[in-house]
């Protein structure tokens, strides 16, 4: 017994066509003109952050550009012999992640360190778990950090000194990092 489809082929296009008119019906109702997106600026420092940049910037000759507000996942990638699941995962991490400050090498824009400013939310656990983090995959990629606790003056030579010994410079690399007068 062999059964033909043809004299039902128009109410399957028929049915079909109800089907497709209905999709483009639902679409046309939840379609809504976009809305512009409404900003309005940020400071990109805090005000203890301000106040070390300027400092910092008077520690630093032109061999060195500091680089604010990066994001670890512009410094960092996932280390090539990760398994695709175990990339994706530290990759979501580090990119949620920013630092405060990033030292590049003038002449080829390399990255020679990180200088986190550590202010009391530091004294906090997730704090101190975001920087346990941070610094650890710093370190896995050899990049050197130096964590400043915030104050209301720095002095200039210790702080030169601090970056110096943090970042693993002998004194002749540290030319760079000689206080300004």
């Amino acid at each position: 017994m062999h059964l033909s489809l043809r004299p039902f082929l128009p109410l399957i296009g028929l049915a079909l066509g109800f089907l497709i008119l209905a999709e483009v019906v639902k679409a046309l109702l939840a379609w809504r003109p976009k809305q512009k997106i409404r900003c309005q600026s940020l400071a990109l420092f805090t005000e203890a952050e301000e106040h070390f940049y300027r400092h910092l910037m008077q520690v630093f000759d032109s061999a060195i550009i500091v680089c604010p507000k990066v994001r670890l996942g512009d410094v960092l990638e996932p280390h090539g012999s990760l398994g695709k699941k175990e990339s994706w995962s530290a990759l979501n991490q580090i990119n949620r992640k920013h630092v405060d400050f990033v030292c590049l090498r003038s002449d080829d824009l390399t990255t020679v360190g990180v200088i986190e400013l550590d202010d009391s939310s530091h004294n906090r656990q997730d704090r101190q778990e975001r920087d346990k983090l941070v610094d650890e995959a710093l370190r896995s990629a050899s990049i050197p950090i130096c964590h400043v606790k915030v104050r209301r003056n720095y002095d200039l030579a210790l702080l030169a000194d601090q970056i110096t010994t943090d970042f693993g410079w002998k004194t002749t690399e540290a030319k760079s990092v000689t206080p300004r007068n």
